[in-house]
């Protein structure tokens, strides 16, 4: 039985192995007339995936009189292409620290203006459901991404206990300006 190749030649073969396979993985040139190489497309897969898993807002949620960190995934659609003001909007929060309602979701209607949004909608945590208001303000809503600040206050369903206010930072995807505005 020969003897084993030396540490050092083991580990020189497995850098090798290693740029080859990098190499071989990396997107072929487009020749004149192709499509576009797969390098585009696969940062636009790359960049999608991302902006599905990032947290869109971030920020505090007071549901006393201290804050904890919160993080939320939320999106947006409008009701029809005609009606793009009107959007149906929902989400997830996630309080990591928080000792009850962790994680609290929601749905609900947002109205859009240029600058402003404010919307209505029911939310579901442990502690049960809630309803809630938003109002915001965006910030370059003429981009391709936009910007926003977001207060959201949760109240029970018999309107007799406050469940907390959420103060966010965020971004969005749906930033075009809505028609008319």
């Amino acid at each position: 039985m020969p003897a084993p190749a030396p540490r050092c030649a083991r580990s020189g073969l497995t850098a090798l192995a290693i740029v080859g396979l990098l190499w071989s993985a990396r997107p072929a040139r487009a020749a004149a007339g192709d499509e576009p190489s797969t390098g585009k497309k696969v940062a636009a897969v790359t960049a999608a995936v991302v902006l599905l898993i990032a947290p869109s807002e971030i920020g505090a949620f007071f549901p006393d009189d201290h804050a904890q960190f919160d993080l939320g995934w939320s999106s947006q659609v409008p009701v029809s292409p005609t009606l793009d003001r009107h959007r149906i909007a929902g989400g997830i929060d996630w309080t990591p620290w928080a000792p009850q309602d962790h994680v609290r979701g929601r749905i609900g209607y947002r109205y859009v203006r240029r600058y402003m949004f404010g919307g209505l909608g029911g939310s579901i945590a442990y502690s049960g459901p809630a309803w809630f208001g938003e109002a915001g303000v965006r910030f370059a809503p003429d981009h391709f991404v936009s910007f926003h600040l977001l207060a959201r206050a949760e109240i029970a369903p018999a309107f007799d206990d406050f469940r907390g206010l959420a103060i966010l930072v965020g971004w969005d995807m749906m930033s075009s300006r809505p028609s008319g505005s």
